[in-house]
């Protein structure tokens, strides 16, 4: 019992720590989001570069073939010196002096901070070729998607989280719950060792798997001796190194006769089966360290518990079917009952810090996958909590009155309980190779300038590359929460150039969805200081704008004839650039 109620505190200490480190600052950093490329996606060059380079929101590790470039014809043109660029943040790759006018396709990939893969596109040309922004179908034709790759990451992850939470929770029930009669034990023991099995199996898998992808060249890159190199010296390898030693450990501690050595290295065993997530994943690289950390090993902790509790009263109720016994197993019910409420403490807790540091806002819950993930696993977590609820208030004191066919149902309720958890699972595994909001959002701030439209209303704007030439114009209207908001008839936008004494030009806006527009032009064809204004018609006699100014650059090669061909990075938009005007 005291070693019950020291399970407890630990997981409740976990569970505060994640509640008071929830007024640190807003946190940063997740998977990278390509901020920049040179030459600009659709940039016109006079000639060609001497290299490309994609700069990215954080420090990226390069594989094998990080970038390459692509003539019309689909031929390699680059030097094939792909690697770091002139920071950690960047990645470059050499080309030849002598390219022939065209265009050139580049496709890049790169490792996270936080260790999932990230990859994409662009074009650009040289001489008087034709062009436009890069079609994703380009993309996807020239570097393989590799869905199958894909969901088997996917089902060993899945498989990984399950055999390790599995075998953490039993091990825990074992020392702390269980009343140790002998015939359970042994299968309770032998159930723990299995489950670590898979667990270290799948973890040893996910290595191959998640080279396979990072490198992107399909099945082969399962066995390329290079991209198992880099994967097994990332955050991924040391996360299933510490895995992998946790669940032997288990495994072999489990074993021996019950005593305080034992105990101890099992829950040892256990603590650092489910630490490791925090060496890989979106916890990674997040931000406040002391929330994230110790929300992630909460959250572990509390789901390996309960799930491992789960299964083991599962196998428990199924051996106790006489009335007696039955009665006994409502006592092991009732002790794990009070562990199950300090983990769902710890659960909400950690649970609502972390969507916190990954969501941001309300309104990415809806709009992005990764928040509409989070929902579906929240949902699955309400019905578990309801049924435990229901188990623990009615069903355990029915048992231990004897009443009919009360058993029967604990029985089946708990191993409903248990299929929930491993279906939580399955949407954990989904969800840490998905971007979160927050990842998407940060590299746009510095390129987003907001104004208010009318009283109601808010406009955000991003203009894209903010230099003489064609230039890509994207608008939202969101509300007071940073939703879309379908309210307008049509909208348009009004160029002018004050300083230039341009008159105004007037565009109409395409709708790309609810509250969303976009132009793209020539229009901004002057280098200096324009004034931007939108205009939105709410209903025939009612119309409401917004304006703003944005400093335009000259373009590259423009720089380049007048500068003795010295290179420049491609400029962002930045906060310096537009000054917000009152509407």
């Amino acid at each position: 019992m005291n070693q019950q109620r020291l399970a407890a505190a630990v997981v409740l200490g976990c569970g505060l720590v994640a509640c008071w480190f929830l007024l640190g600052p807003p946190p940063a950093g997740a998977h990278a989001v390509l901020v920049a490329t040179e030459p600009a996606d659709g940039e016109q060059l006079d000639r060609a570069p001497e290299e490309v380079v994609v700069e990215f929101n954080e420090e990226v590790q390069p594989p094998p073939e990080a970038v390459r470039v692509f003539d019309a014809a689909g031929r390699r043109v680059d030097l094939g010196d792909a690697g770091r660029g002139r920071s950690a943040n960047m990645l470059r790759v050499g080309l030849p002096p002598d390219l022939p006018d065209g265009v050139y396709t580049v496709s890049w990939r790169a490792i996270s901070a936080d260790t999932h893969p990230v990859r994409g596109g662009f074009l650009f040309v040289i001489g008087d070729a034709d062009s436009g922004p890069l079609d994703a179908v380009a993309v996807e034709e020239l570097d393989a998607d590799h869905r199958g790759l894909k969901t088997a990451a996917a089902v060993v992850r899945w498989l990984m989280y399950l055999g390790a939470s599995l075998a953490a929770g039993l091990a825990a029930f074992l020392v702390m719950i269980h009343d140790r009669r002998a015939d359970e034990r042994r299968v309770l023991v032998r159930a723990t060792r299995v489950a670590a099995l898979v667990g270290a199996v799948a973890t040893v898998l996910s290595l191959p798997v998640q080279a396979a992808l990072t490198g992107g060249t399909g099945v082969a890159g399962l066995v390329d001796a290079e991209l198992l190199s880099s994967t097994a010296t990332s955050g991924l390898g040391a996360s299933a190194a510490v895995r992998l030693a946790g669940l032997g450990l288990v495994a072999v501690a489990i074993v021996r006769p019950p005593s305080r050595a034992a105990t101890a290295a099992t829950l040892l065993g256990a603590t650092a089966a489910v630490a490791a997530n925090l060496l890989a994943g979106h916890t990674a690289t997040s931000e406040p360290r002391g929330l994230v950390l110790a929300s992630n090993l909460a959250h572990s902790a509390a789901a390996a518990v309960w799930f491992g509790g789960l299964v083991a009263l599962a196998v428990v109720l199924r051996r106790r079917r006489s009335a007696a016994a039955s009665v006994a197993a409502a006592g092991i019910v009732s002790r794990f009952s009070v562990v199950a409420l300090v983990s769902v403490a710890a659960l909400v807790a950690s649970g609502t810090s972390l969507g916190w540091v990954e969501v941001r806002e309300l309104g990415a819950l809806t709009t992005s996958a990764y928040g509409q993930l989070l929902l579906a696993k929240v949902a699955v977590v309400a019905v578990v909590v309801a049924v435990a609820a229901y188990n623990n208030r009615w069903l355990v004191p029915a048992v231990r009155r004897h009443a009919d066919h009360a058993a029967h149902r604990l029985r089946r309720t708990v191993q409903i309980e248990a299929g929930l958890v491993a279906t939580v699972l399955a949407l954990t595994a989904v969800l840490v190779a998905t971007a979160p909001p927050r990842a998407m959002a940060e590299p746009r701030e510095a390129g987003m300038v907001t104004a208010a439209l009318g009283d109601r209303y808010e406009l955000r704007a991003t203009v894209e590359p903010a230099r003489a030439g064609v230039n890509e114009l994207s608008f939202a209207v969101v509300d007071a929460e940073g939703r879309p908001i379908d309210a307008g008839i049509e909208a348009s936008i009004r160029f002018t150039h004050p300083e230039r004494d341009i008159a105004p030009v007037e565009r109409m806006l395409e709708r790309t969805g609810a509250g969303r527009y976009r132009h793209t032009g020539p229009e901004l064809a002057v280098p200096g200081r324009w004034t931007i204004e939108f205009r939105m018609l709410i209903t025939e006699f009612q119309r409401v704008t917004a304006s703003f100014d944005v400093d335009i650059d000259l373009p590259p090669n423009h720089v380049h004839n007048h500068h003795h061909h010295e290179r420049q990075p491609q400029r962002q938009l930045s906060d310096r650039s537009i000054q917000r005007r009152r509407p």
